[in-house]
């Protein structure tokens, strides 16, 4: 490609060409970069689509001493070349240096990386072999995993980047709520805001735009990039409609045990094929599921899966009626929020009980060995709301998994219930979120 072609396509991500975009701070994702760059390993950087990644790189560029001296690569640019391989990002470094800065690059940030044959090589290289700082970004956690399974074992630490949680959709709206003052100063342009939020979600250009119907039209965007680049392009699938039809059932019913063989039947395809779709859609973040608990791995693995999608906005694109299904989204609010934690915090995992007859929990959170925390999740806005089975189903999971502490996350309820000498502590879903 001629140089000065890939100049004019490269300035236009880079603070020495005509990058200058004002850009949100996300100082935990920020710092938690920052201290996986002190080592001498590539950065891998991993999400959803439009969640921000390249956003929260280049505010930490923008942080440096000196941020011209990083180069970033978008390799999702129709201006690139079809086929891009580790050649043509040895031209890049090439074209930087003659015509940027002949020292070369302090840092490299390889954009959506999963579009570069042989990236893994070319970052290993540029770390090891000329002292370059490198982040690499995707938007695919299996594709990513499979091609630096080998390649660059034990030479990378990863972060995942999600969608703006409530603190941050707080901050962005300009409401300080850093402490329970505040918090109890601000109530009610807090509530105000989580209307929004728990409707659109936390994708930040979604936040930005005012119109519903704008708001709309992008989450419809991102569902189908997901489904087109991430999904069928990348694994070769020609069922489009099919994929597209099991990606609307399964976030139209969030929340819901996951059933293989409804979805074989209903779409028309193996059971083979509804396994991989699910896989794939997971894969591409917009998807995730939550198992059983079992004290038996074994089980556990058997066990019929919960399924939830990245963000409420997912949901609401489809057309629901927001007052009609707000349990829903709710619950699926805390599965996010729970996620994201996990994916933080060493040995914190997630799951769902229920028993032989059917009692259930909405939230098991496990720490270690030992059963943390059980949460049930309801709409409800005084205490007479709250279903005695909701409690009841705590009460029975406290027995049986030996956990004392247990949450009732409510819609605009707080207080404290006892259930057959049992603490229930009950907090609406808004405050839960801010904690």
């Amino acid at each position: 490609m001629d140089r000065r072609a890939l100049l004019e396509i490269l300035g236009d991500y880079n603070y020495w060409g005509s990058f200058n975009k004002p850009l949100f701070e996300r100082k935990e994702y920020q710092t938690l970069l920052e201290n996986n760059l002190k080592a001498n390993i590539i950065g891998i950087v991993k999400g959803v689509r439009r969640a921000g990644k390249s956003s929260i790189i280049l505010k930490y560029i923008a942080g440096l001493g000196d941020a011209k001296k990083a180069l970033v690569l978008n390799l999702e640019d129709p201006r690139l070349p079809q086929n891009i391989d580790a050649v043509f990002l040895m031209d890049t470094i090439d074209a930087y240096s003659v015509s940027v800065d002949p020292d070369g690059p302090a840092l490299v940030v390889i954009d959506e990386a999963q579009h570069a044959k042989g990236w893994e090589k070319f970052a290993r290289y540029l770390v090891e072999t000329r002292g370059i700082k490198c982040i690499v970004t995707g938007s695919s956690a299996a594709l990513l995993s499979e091609e630096y399974a080998t390649s660059i074992t034990g030479r990378h630490i990863d972060m995942e980047v999600f969608p703006l949680s409530f603190n941050e959709f707080v901050l962005f709206k300009g409401i300080k709520a850093s402490g329970e003052l505040d918090i109890t100063k601000n109530r009610h342009k807090i509530r105000r805001v989580f209307e929004e939020y728990i409707r659109y979600g936390g994708f930040p250009e979604v936040i930005i735009n005012d119109d519903e119907r704008v708001k709309g039209e992008l989450l419809r965007n991102y569902f189908n990039d997901i489904l087109i680049k991430d999904i069928a392009k990348r694994y070769g699938i020609k069922l489009h409609s099919q994929l597209e039809a099991i990606s609307k059932d399964y976030v139209s019913n969030i929340g819901t045990r996951l059933s293989l063989r409804r979805i074989s039947s209903s779409y028309k395809i193996g059971l083979h094929t509804a396994e991989r779709f699910s896989q794939y859609l997971s894969n591409a973040y917009l998807l995730f599921y939550i198992d059983r608990f079992s004290f038996s791995k074994k089980a556990q693995g058997r066990s019929i899966k919960k399924v939830y999608t990245i963000d409420n906005g997912f949901y609401s694109m489809l057309g629901f009626k927001f007052m009609e299904q707000r349990d829903k989204l709710m619950e699926n609010l805390v599965a996010i929020k729970f996620l994201v934690d996990a994916s933080r915090r060493h040995g914190m995992e997630i799951y769902y009980w229920q028993d032989y007859q059917q009692h259930e929990v909405d939230f098991v959170v496990k720490d270690g060995n030992s059963v943390k925390q059980l949460v049930q999740v309801t709409y409800a806005s005084s205490r007479r709301d709250i279903n005695a089975r909701e409690t009841g189903n705590l009460v029975r999971a406290s027995r049986q998994l030996r956990c004392k502490e247990l949450l009732c996350i409510t819609w605009d309820y707080e207080g404290e219930i006892r259930e057959s000498g049992k603490g229930i502590k009950c907090i609406p879903l808004w405050k839960w979120l801010l904690g």
